[in-house]
């Protein structure tokens, strides 16, 4: 049968545990393997035993009763013995000491096992002892429960309480069972703390309601009414942090003095200094509640409790009563409540308790606490002198309260508690607060023995400063805000390693800046840690405002080295010299940045690149305004300018990413350069104008592919600022005398004229008329008929021109490149030659263009003078020429016509000498049909 199966389960899953439990008591301490394996056995057995109670429930005993009798006997026995395991542990173990604490978590778990096994004998209880077994479960269940809550586990322990309702059913049905009672209690003291556990107050105090009518009973026992009344008073002081309405503790208070009443009249036990310290507990926790009640009845009432405490502790003719003695606390919490019901107006004596308290002082962080509210409370006496306004009383108390604790080494855990409630209390008057908190820690510097160890007290203090520097700040109190940054400073709050040290100097340092107090600044700078990149901004800041050239450089170089240097903190240093700082300061610092950006590897600096290329050529056209035209310096700065646009335009070449990090700053370096180069086109020099508008379109050839908003007119902008750039090279490359930079210069510009003509026939539109374009395109076409010319390539440019017959209808592109190879020196004649008849061939079919033919054939005929052997060539084109001069009549220049005549005569005699008689007499004849042309 299943059942059995599950039984056999169960006592194998118990044999597996049996020898972990030898390592007994397990304490916090113990490595966490050995806690985590008896933990993993103690859950296989309670796992296991849930499945056995499952499955026992749904057969029932169903022929097994005698099995079934003999298993409940042996889990009987193993469940008790389980839990008498748990309870041994847990006696064993040292509560005080974190770390020889039991495992909370273990000791919880053990019960509900041991619960659970009992739990399975169900079953197998008669019925005459049913009611003594549902009262043992209630009491396990409670326990457990109680044991989940201290190990955090709070779900677990309201399962349990859950599935307990139904005992607590049961045992409420038992009449004067003091075990029932006694059962009961237990239940609800553990309801009222899961409640609490969930801050529910509200089902917390139903769950007392039931405990108090139970302790009505005759049953209930002397110590568990004073269970009941001690957990009325912790369950009040838990309520009384609650911010709802459930969270007034008074009721608790008063119903645990209800109880303690109780407890006396059926109990007069005599000397019982347990239940003497609990009701003089239970006392001072109403008195407190009543005071701190918004409602003026109860505040009244506080004195009368007061009184009830005063009468406890005063000696009595009985001698039993005399057997109880104050503590020392309960004499301190009678002289803190005599202080809070005291009449404001009784000052003098409110003093004197106070320095009674401090002179008994309790050095725990609630005694600490109770006795500087009272300080806070205590009445502000200001009195001015001449000096400064200053606070007696309450500073006083403080001082006092301060020298105390130094005095005696268990105070020295509390100072920062009462250097916090100092600043916090006299930071309403800053002069008060700034005097009084300074002396107060020096005296604490001056303590030899005191070291301190409250790191999260001290930053509370450092903390609250910081507030109040702030707040001065917001009211322009600059002076004020750096003089308590700085007291933040104190080795006290900050020692000078610490990390926060050279933050409070700087903030500082920035708050007098800003008040303008330089010399202030400069001397908390002074103490900060000079390897930290923000130390260095604020140096330059200081540097730059003072105008001192040399600690601004200083204070870039130094910031360049810094470790933490940021990409923002350069802008900001960029920006701030090209606002402020002299042009040598800007000068230096924009281009140690460029310099050290362009190096870094890191990409969070990589981003700075843009913003501060942008600040770098700002000041260089800054630089080339502010210099008079034609001055050494204005010639520098041109230079300089025409530099660094191409560093900026070879950096973001490299770095697509980099250019897209900000198409604005982009779209603004390109705009400025071609601005720059065409404003200055009269005055600039060809090298600076070519390098400017060279690196303006290679910046607009960057930026379109990533435009946001296409500008139609971008892609022509590129096209003339290369065309510009193109004719700058031209110019200088013909002033090269050097033969072989000569060659260099046209070799580069014979490389950039495809590109420049690709840009200008693909361009989209261009800010220019159809016939300004086709100028651009007949010169490119002619630099590069001069740009071979000039490199003596002779044979590429006889291929250029052969191709110019089919590819070229543009009689001024031709014309043009006439002009061009005319002018060069060394230019074949044969290939000048085959360009001036494809010109002339065109010329000839537009009879507006008869001056200009007239010219290109006078530039034919002495080329082909300079050719002996192409004597038919020049007749055939004089024939030609005779035939457009007969065509246009009087619209062919006369001097040309006149010049033919000459020609023809002349050479035919010159002909007729050399016995060339056939072409001697063919010039003579067209000199006569010349002649007859002449006017």
């Amino acid at each position: 049968m299943s059942e059995r199966k599950q039984f056999l389960a169960l006592k194998a899953a118990h044999t597996d545990l049996l020898p972990r439990l030898a390592t007994l008591p397990i304490r916090l301490a113990d490595p966490p393997e050995s806690r985590s394996k008896l933990k993993r056995a103690v859950e296989v057995l309670r796992k296991t035993t849930q499945v056995y109670i499952t499955d026992l429930r749904r057969a029932g005993l169903r022929g097994r009763k005698e099995d079934v009798l003999a298993e409940a006997a042996w889990l009987d026995a193993q469940g008790t013995s389980l839990w008498n395991v748990a309870s041994h542990s847990t006696r064993a173990t040292v509560d005080g000491v974190d770390d020889q604490k039991e495992d909370p978590l273990l000791a919880a778990m053990l019960r509900l096992a041991a619960t659970r096994i009992i739990q399975a004998t169900e079953p197998a209880i008669s019925p005459e002892l049913r009611p003594r077994w549902v009262t043992r479960m209630l009491v396990l269940s409670s326990e457990t429960a109680l044991y989940m809550i201290k190990a955090g586990k709070n779900d677990i322990a309201v399962t349990v309480l859950g599935e307990a309702v139904e005992f607590e059913h049961r045992v409420k049905t038992l009449q004067d069972d003091p075990k029932a009672t006694d059962a009961l209690l237990r239940y609800y003291t553990a309801q009222i703390d899961i409640s609490m556990e969930d801050k529910n107050g509200l089902l917390a105090k139903m769950h007392l309601s039931k405990a108090l009518d139970l302790g009505g009973q005759e049953g209930v026992g002397y110590h568990d009414l004073l269970s009941l009344a001690s957990q009325c008073r912790q369950t009040g002081r838990l309520l009384d942090c609650l911010p709802d309405a459930s969270g007034d503790g008074t009721a608790w208070f008063e119903a645990g003095l209800q109880v303690l009443d109780r407890c006396s009249r059926r109990f007069p036990v005599v000397g019982d200094a347990g239940k003497r310290a609990l009701r003089s507990a239970l006392l001072q926790d109403l008195a407190h509640a009543y005071l701190s009640s918004p409602d003026p009845v109860l505040q009244a009432s506080a004195s009368e409790v007061l009184n009830q405490l005063i009468e406890m502790i005063t000696p009595h003719a009985d001698p039993d009563d005399a057997t109880y003695a104050p503590t020392p606390q309960e004499l301190r919490q009678i002289k803190i409540l005599q202080i809070r019901c005291m009449p404001a107006g009784d000052q003098e004596r409110m003093e004197v308790l106070v320095e009674e308290l401090i002179g008994s002082m309790d050095w725990t962080e609630e005694g600490v606490h109770e006795v500087l509210n009272l300080i806070n409370g205590m009445k502000e006496c200001v009195v001015r002198t001449d000096e400064l306004i200053r606070s007696t009383s309450r500073l006083d108390a403080y001082r006092h309260l301060l020298d105390t604790a130094l005095a005696e080494p268990a105070g020295h855990s509390h100072i920062p508690s009462i250097l916090f409630s100092m600043i916090k209390k006299t930071g309403s008057t800053v002069e008060i607060m700034l005097k009084e908190v300074t002396q107060a820690l020096e005296i604490v510097a001056s303590c030899p023995a005191y070291a301190p160890t409250e790191v999260d007290g001290i930053a509370a203090c450092g903390s609250m400063l910081w507030q109040l520097a702030e707040a001065q700040q917001k009211l322009a109190e600059w002076n004020l805000a750096g003089q308590i940054f700085h007291l933040a400073t104190h080795t006290v709050l900050s020692p000078p390693a610490g990390p926060s040290f050279s933050i409070c100097r700087r903030k500082a340092a920035l708050a007098y800046i800003t008040g303008g107090d330089f010399l202030k600044a400069q001397d908390m700078l002074d103490g900060c840690n000079p390897t930290e990149a923000a130390t260095q901004y604020l140096l330059f800041l200081v540097a730059v405002e003072q105008k001192r050239e040399t600690g601004a450089i200083n204070a870039i170089k130094a910031i360049l080295d810094c470790p933490d240097v940021s990409s923002q903190i350069l802008q900001l240093m960029a920006s701030l010299a090209l606002e402020k700082a002299g042009d040598t300061v800007v000068q230096h610092a924009v281009r140690g940045m460029m310099e050290f950006l362009v190096m870094a590897g890191d990409e969070g600096l990589r981003k700075a690149v843009l913003p501060v290329s942008r600040y770098l050529i700002q000041a260089d056209v800054k630089l080339l305004e502010l210099s008079d035209e034609g001055s050494p310096q204005w010639t520098e700065a041109a230079s300089t300018l025409a530099a660094d646009c191409g560093k900026v335009v070879d950096i973001l070449s490299s770095d697509e990413v980099l250019v897209m990090a900000d198409l604005k700053i982009v779209a603004w370096l390109w705009k400025t350069m071609l601005n720059t180069a065409n404003s200055g086109m009269e005055t600039l020099g060809n090298t600076v104008l070519a390098d400017l508008y060279n690196s303006a379109s290679a910046l607009m050839q960057l930026y379109l592919p990533h435009e946001a908003d296409p500008d139609p007119l971008l892609s022509g902008r590129i096209a003339t600022a290369m065309y510009a750039c193109l004719c700058c090279k031209l110019f200088i490359a013909r002033e090269v005398s050097d033969p072989r930079e000569k060659f260099d210069a046209f070799a580069v510009i014979y490389d950039f004229i495809p590109i420049c003509q690709d840009r200008v026939a693909t361009a989209e539109a261009i800010e220019a008329t159809a016939e300004m374009v086709q100028g651009i395109q007949i010169s490119l076409e002619a630099a590069k008929v001069e740009a071979l010319s000039q490199m003596e390539n002779w044979h590429e440019l006889d291929r250029i021109v052969e191709g110019m017959r089919q590819k070229y209808a543009d009689v001024r592109m031709l014309e043009a490149i006439v002009d061009g190879l005319n002018a060069v020196p060394g230019t074949p004649v044969p290939t000048l030659i085959r360009l001036v008849e494809i010109a002339l061939g065109l010329l000839s079919a537009d009879p507006a263009a008869v001056d200009r033919y007239a010219t290109h054939a006078h530039l034919s005929i002495d080329l082909l003078e300079s050719q002996p052997e192409m004597i038919p060539e020049q007749y055939t084109a004089l024939k030609r020429a005779l035939e457009v001069v007969r065509e246009s009549g009087r619209r062919y220049p006369p001097d040309e016509v006149q010049w033919l005549y000459a020609f023809c005569h002349n050479k035919g005699i010159e002909l007729f000498n050399e016995r060339e008689f056939e072409f001697g007499g063919l010039y003579t004849e067209l000199a006569k049909q010349y002649e007859s042309l002449c006017r």
